[in-house]
Order: structure tokens, then sequence, then C-alpha cells
């Protein structure tokens, strides 16, 4: 048949998708907002729940509940330039201070 009901042993893109390995983050990009936001919620639940994560952590994801996503995403950006240099300065001074004592 050629009405494409049956595979015809041309290429067809679908099929052959399906037998590829899907990652993690193009499963989480097909979820659907609520799912992918659910899941979200559930992981903030089990770092406030956990015992050995920082207080620091834990009052930051507690101050986040009703923020503006977008200005939420926005003070990320920022931290996340901010603070990850001043982290990694600080660390290359504690280990060349222990390299050379």
């Amino acid at each position: 048949m050629t009405d494409g009901s049956h595979f015809s042993g041309r290429y067809r893109p679908g099929l052959l998708r399906l037998a590829q390995p899907v990652t993690a983050r193009e499963v989480a990009a097909r979820q659907e907002p609520e799912i992918a936001l659910a899941a979200a919620e559930a992981r903030i639940a089990w770092i406030l729940d956990h015992p050995h994560m920082s207080d620091w952590l834990k009052t930051v994801l507690r101050s986040t509940a009703g923020c503006d996503p977008i200005a939420l995403q926005n003070d990320l950006d920022m931290l996340r330039h901010l603070i990850m240099p001043h982290v990694a300065a600080q660390i290359e001074i504690q280990v060349a201070a222990a390299s050379i004592g």
C-alpha cells in the first residue's frame, strides 16, 4: 500500500526517532508547565526538609514564594554573575594558601 498506513520501506523520521535515547532535558522540555512546576516544587520541598542543606539556601528558597517569576529569573542571573566569580576567587586563594603552607 502506498497510502502511508503501512511501512513501505522508505525512511520515516518519526519511526526512527522512537528508538533513539531521550535525555532528561528533552523530557523536561516536553512536559506541560504544570507538571514541570510540580516537579520543581517537589525538589524544593525536599531541600527544605533535608537537615544537611544550608540555612542560607533554605531561606532563599522560602523567600521566592509568591515572587514574580521574571523578576526572580533576573535576580538569579545577577546572583550567578556576582557570586560565582567571587566564590571562585575565594577558593583559588584558599587553594593557593594551602599549597604554600
